[in-house]
Order: C-alpha cells, then sequence, then structure tokens
C-alpha cells in the first residue's frame, strides 16, 4: 500500500494542491485488511442498505452506463 504514495508526490512548492484519490485508495486497502471484508460489499452492508440507498453502490461494473455520474463537462484540459 505505502508504494502508492510514491505516485502521487508532494508539490515542489509545498503549496499547490492537486485532486486525486490516493487517500480513499489508500483507506480502501487499509479498511478490507483490518475487517477482512471488500470495502464495496462493506459500505453496501453498513451503510447503503440501512439507509434504503438502493440505487448506491460502489461498483461501476455492475451499474448501466447511463446511471453512472459524469463529470459536467470535458475540455482538453480537464473537466468543467
Amino acid at each position: 500500500m505505502i508504494e502508492l504514495l510514491s505516485l502521487h508526490p508532494p508539490a515542489k512548492d509545498g503549496r499547490s494542491f492537486k485532486y486525486g484519490n490516493i487517500g480513499y485508495n489508500a483507506a480502501s486497502l487499509a479498511l478490507e485488511k483490518a475487517v477482512g471484508k471488500n470495502w464495496k460489499d462493506l459500505l453496501a452492508n453498513e451503510i447503503f442498505s440501512p439507509l434504503g440507498m438502493n440505487s448506491t453502490t460502489g461498483y461501476a461494473s455492475k451499474t448501466a452506463v447511463d446511471r453512472l455520474a459524469q463529470p459536467y463537462g470535458v475540455e482538453a484540459v480537464g473537466f468543467k
């Protein structure tokens, strides 16, 4: 897991911010190791189902493409 951090070094000036999912990726790996369950199944069983969130899942692969959240817009330099 610690190897993932090398893919996202800190900003050279120490003040810049660039969004990334590294924190969520590291947290999901640590969670799976701690509880011995897949984080997607854990979310479904502990959060989504009890709250009646029947259209919410951690599995993008199990969701119809037209139901996936999409960015507002895409430009040559990124998302808008």
